[in-house]
């Protein structure tokens, strides 16, 4: 189907080079996903494992500041 289109439409594109360029947009859509993924997953300060961590030690200072209070408090 997409030669016939490409005959009708394109003169000088062939099915080779638009398979070509197709597939290699689609390898660049996918380590594009695969470096944000990367980022978002490992990166130090701005990944989800920075975040976690944040989130723990905010979590341990409040633990903290209650066991300072004490139980009656």
């Amino acid at each position: 189907m997409q030669r016939q289109h490409l005959l009708s439409h394109h003169k000088y594109l062939t099915i080779d080079v638009w398979m070509k360029g197709f597939v290699d947009q689609l390898l660049t859509l996918t380590h594009t996903q695969w470096l944000c993924r990367n980022l978002t997953k490992h990166h130090k300060t701005m990944g989800t494992k920075a975040l976690a961590l944040a989130v723990r030690e905010e979590i341990q200072k409040e633990v903290e500041e209650q066991l300072h209070m004490g139980f009656s408090d």
